[in-house]
C-alpha cells in the first residue's frame, strides 16, 4: 500500500505548488550545508544565508514553512537527516504558543498546516508526521485522508500550469534564495515595537509538553548540536508567557536558547530596522 500511494504521490507532484523553503531543501546536494534551520515563516526572513555564506563562509538550508504546525518539528528534524549532516541544527520555538491555542481552544488552521507536510516526501517519517497530527487535532476523515493522497486537493491544478510550475524566483511559484525570502521592494510601514519582556510563566498543555520532550530526547539521543532561537518579533504578553515556559524547560535539559528579544548586543535599531 505505501509503494502504491508513494507512486500515487510521485505522478501528481507536479501538481502541488511549490511554495516553501522544505521543496528548496530537497534540491540542496547531499550533505552540503553546514546549517539546517528549522521552523516557521519567520526562519526565512530572520536569517539571511546568502549574506551569512558572503560573511562568514558556512551553508545554511531550511526546513521552515508558514504557521508550521509544532508536531511536525521532530520529524522535519528527522527528515533533514537523511539528506543533510550538518554540524548545528538552528530551531525557531516560536509555533508552539499556538500549538497551545489549538490542544486548549481545539483550533486548527488545516491550510497552513497542509504547507508543511504536502513539501515533505512520502515516506514512514511523514506518516508518522501525519499520524501524530491526528492525535493531536480532530480532523474529518476526508481531511485526514488529503494527506496522504494531496491529489485530491490539487487535482485540478493542471489547468493552471504554466512555466511558472518548473522556475523558483520572482516568476515562480515560490521567492527562495537557499531559504532565504527575499522582499524586492521597500515599503513605509509602521516600525515594531520593542518586546517589553515580563517574567510571567504559563503552564503547557500535556500535549504541547509531550511533543516539546519528545524533541528534546531525540536531540540528546542522537547528540545533536543545537540553537534553539526566538526570533526578534511581536511578541504577546500570552507568548512571551508561553515562551517563559518553553526557555526554562529546553534549559533545565542543559540546551541552549537565544531569545532576540531580549538579546540587546546584536545591534539592532527597532525604529529603522523594523
Amino acid at each position: 500500500l505505501v509503494i502504491l500511494i508513494c507512486l500515487w504521490n510521485c505522478f501528481f507532484d507536479v501538481l502541488t505548488p511549490k511554495i516553501t523553503a522544505i521543496d528548496e531543501f530537497y534540491d540542496e546536494p547531499k550533505n552540503s550545508l553546514d546549517v539546517v534551520y528549522i521552523g516557521s515563516s519567520n526562519a526565512n526572513s530572520h536569517f539571511n544565508s546568502v549574506l551569512a555564506y558572503e560573511k562568514f563562509g558556512f551553508t545554511t538550508g531550511f526546513m521552515a514553512s508558514e504557521s508550521q504546525h509544532f508536531s511536525s518539528m521532530l520529524h522535519l528534524l528527522k527528515e533533514s537527516r537523511n539528506y543533510q549532516m550538518p554540524e548545528l541544527y538552528v530551531i525557531d520555538i516560536t509555533r508552539i504558543k499556538d500549538m497551545v491555542s489549538v490542544v486548549g481552544l481545539e483550533k486548527f488552521n488545516y491550510f497552513d498546516v497542509r504547507k508543511t507536510l504536502d513539501a515533505m516526501k512520502l515516506n514512514m517519517n511523514k506518516i508518522n508526521a501525519i499520524y501524530d497530527l491526528k492525535k493531536y487535532v480532530n480532523l474529518s476523515s476526508n481531511q485526514y485522508i488529503t494527506y496522504f493522497l494531496s491529489h485530491l486537493i490539487y487535482h485540478n491544478t493542471w489547468k493552471k500550469i504554466d512555466n511558472s510550475y518548473f522556475m523558483n524566483g520572482d516568476e515562480g511559484w515560490y521567492r527562495f534564495y537557499k531559504g532565504f525570502q527575499y522582499v524586492p521592494n521597500a515599503n513605509e510601514i509602521r516600525p515594531q515595537e520593542e518586546n517589553i519582556w515580563h517574567s510571567d510563566r504559563l503552564e503547557l498543555e500535556t500535549n504541547s509538553y509531550v511533543m516539546l520532550i519528545d524533541l528534546i530526547n531525540y536531540i540528546i539521543e542522537n547528540d545533536l548540536k543545537v540553537e534553539f532561537v526566538i526570533p526578534d518579533i511581536y511578541h504577546s504578553d500570552y507568548d512571551i508567557s508561553i515562551y517563559n515556559e518553553v526557555i526554562s524547560i529546553i534549559e533545565s535539559y542543559r540546551l541552549n536558547v537565544i531569545n532576540f528579544s531580549t538579546e540587546h548586543d546584536f545591534g539592532l535599531n527597532h525604529d529603522a530596522d523594523f
